[in-house]
């Protein structure tokens, strides 16, 4: 069974060192950098953030190297569950802590793979590491998910979640999936609401149908 520890504790006994120092690493990008002022909007890098660890709402958990790719998607699916059932009210999430040299290109394929069941669940899953190229959505010269050592995070999914919905590495099928999700978490069951659905799903398709011509 994995060791999952709240934000204010370290690592439990038995724990791998790397656990400690990316334990360690990633600390100071929780608490300083979001919930830091936003360099290109109004607000601190992550809203939910100082609310979340107020509550201390935030779990850690660890994967050694030698294990399987198996056993990373059952340690997601682990942690999932772990969040589903102990959340409050308030938004918080689970970081999965990797070794300092952890394959990227392995990271990458399990979050690809683990996105399909966290959305289904309403979650949210993200790859973190130091070289990361994914540009913040209000500038394409600032990298705000850029930490010292390579982390999976699962999280509520929220609103501003909208964009991540239909990569290309994704078929129809499963982006289709994905919007429908996000419209029964996030649609009210009224005329403007079911307006709203209907204008989604023309954009998305539309957005589809594109990528397929």
């Amino acid at each position: 069974m994995a060791k999952i520890w709240k934000i204010g504790n370290s690592p439990p006994s038995g724990a791998p060192e790397f656990a400690y120092s990316s334990h360690k690493g990633v600390i100071p990008y929780i608490q300083n950098f979001l919930t830091s002022p936003h360099p290109y909007r109004s607000g601190a890098m992550c809203p939910f953030m100082p609310r979340a660890l107020a509550e201390r709402n935030i779990y850690f958990t660890y994967f050694e190297t030698e294990k399987t790719d198996q056993e990373l998607q059952q340690l997601i699916k682990f942690c999932s569950d772990f969040y589903k059932n102990n959340r409050n009210n308030s938004f918080g999430a689970v970081i999965i802590l990797f070794n300092e040299e952890f394959d990227l290109n392995r990271l990458l394929r399990a979050h690809i793979k683990a996105k399909i069941t966290c959305i289904d669940n309403e979650l949210m899953i993200g790859a973190l590491y130091k070289e990361s190229q994914a540009s913040s959505l209000h500038s394409q010269d600032y990298f705000p998910l850029r930490t010292p050592t390579p982390v999976l995070v699962i999280r509520d999914l929220t609103t501003q979640d909208l964009q991540f919905l239909h990569p290309n590495h994704y078929g129809i099928i499963s982006k289709i999936k994905f919007l429908n999700k996000y419209i029964q978490k996030f649609s009210k069951p009224s005329a403007k609401g079911k307006t709203k659905e209907k204008q989604m799903k023309q954009l998305f398709y539309a957005d589809d149908t594109q990528q397929l011509s």
